[in-house]
């Protein structure tokens, strides 16, 4: 199953994704569209948008709250489709996972769809894809990204207004249930998603509403390094914050060209060792990739990835040996587990 929130612009003349449009809704502020998505042939997308209330936030009463109250109770009854666009259920550990996608810079609405599938077949979850307009219309990279960092910043009201309305229709009441059903919360951020997220922790708005999640996951985060200490410690979470990095990812290093050192590089400073670090520099076929989580051939990063997917908890977490590698070690006083593998010189592409 695949849940949309955005607050782009609609162009209800078009079908599918080509409706989002990449700038955001004039309405302003506050007003995020809800829809159900499923694929369809040819790479397109079924986009079925959930009527807005008259107020205009997909959170006010109206059918965005009855789709998630009827998800909610097909989740309590343990009902399950694997067909496409039906509700997940993973089998072997008896538990819908669930994946909150924040995507990264250049990500049009289609692209987030794309990646949202394949993290939904690769994870056996279902997926919210926080679409925002992270894609602005201008033709030099030098224009467009200081636009998608400036949208990045204008959508963390957005992107609370969307955890708000989550605690109160989805997570509260599942977590609430008499005989409450096996379920994973992953927040899934990647490249300058992480933008929007520091946008959104910096800011006076947030109330640790995060702690709807399990999990935390800052993958290849396009954000400050040197800063980072500067506000991960207002996180609030259930489990664990993980900040994956490696240091040759090519997108990262195209930004420092206009930024300073990106986290998704060096990882970054945490003296209240809120976070673990994964470093994914010396994994083979690792190479310059700025995503990891689907279509990586390295077993071990994909241990890792559905770990933090899952969430599994405890030190020894990220202690795998796999195929004869030497899995990671921890290094407890920065708190950073490293991929350590002899073969990724002879490995990378």
């Amino acid at each position: 199953m695949i849940l949309l929130f955005s607050h782009r612009k609609v162009n209800l003349g078009e079908q599918g994704a080509d409706m989002f449009l990449p700038c955001e809704n004039p309405i302003g502020g506050e007003d995020v569209l809800l829809a159900t998505v499923n694929a369809a042939s040819a790479g397109d997308w079924i986009v079925n948008l959930v009527p807005s209330p008259p107020q205009g936030h997909w959170n006010s009463c109206g059918p965005s709250c009855a789709l998630l109250a009827d998800i909610v109770r097909r989740m309590n009854a343990r009902e399950h489709n694997d067909s496409p666009g039906g509700l997940r259920y993973d089998q072997a550990n008896k538990t819908y996972n669930w994946i909150f996608l924040v995507p990264g810079y250049s990500s049009t609405t289609s692209s987030g769809l794309q990646k949202a599938k394949q993290l939904e077949e690769e994870y056996q979850a279902n997926v919210m894809l926080f679409s925002w307009p992270a894609d602005p219309p201008a033709t030099i990279d030098t224009i467009r990204y200081p636009q998608a960092q400036a949208a990045a910043r204008v959508s963390a009201i957005q992107l609370d207004r969307t955890l708000e309305g989550l605690n109160q229709f989805f997570t509260g009441p599942l977590r609430q249930s008499s005989q409450p059903v096996g379920f994973r919360f992953c927040m899934l951020l990647h490249s300058l998603g992480n933008y929007v997220f520091e946008s959104y922790a910096r800011d006076p708005i947030y109330a640790g509403e995060t702690s709807i999640f399990d999990t935390i996951v800052l993958h290849q985060p396009d954000i400050s390094s040197p800063r980072l200490h500067e506000w991960i410690d207002k996180i609030k979470f259930r489990d664990s914050v993980y900040l994956s990095y490696n240091k040759y990812d090519f997108v990262l290093r195209y930004s420092m060209l206009i930024n300073d050192v990106r986290a998704g590089i060096a990882g970054g400073d945490d003296p209240s060792k809120t976070i673990k670090f994964i470093d994914f520099t010396h994994g083979r076929h690792v190479a310059a990739d700025h995503f990891m989580f689907t279509g990586l051939d390295n077993k071990i990063v994909q241990e890792a990835c559905r770990r933090m997917i899952r969430g599994v908890p405890g030190g020894g977490a990220f202690n795998l040996a796999l195929d004869g590698a030497n899995g990671f070690t921890l290094h407890p006083d920065t708190n950073t587990y490293v991929l350590n593998d002899p073969d990724w010189q002879m490995n990378r592409r």
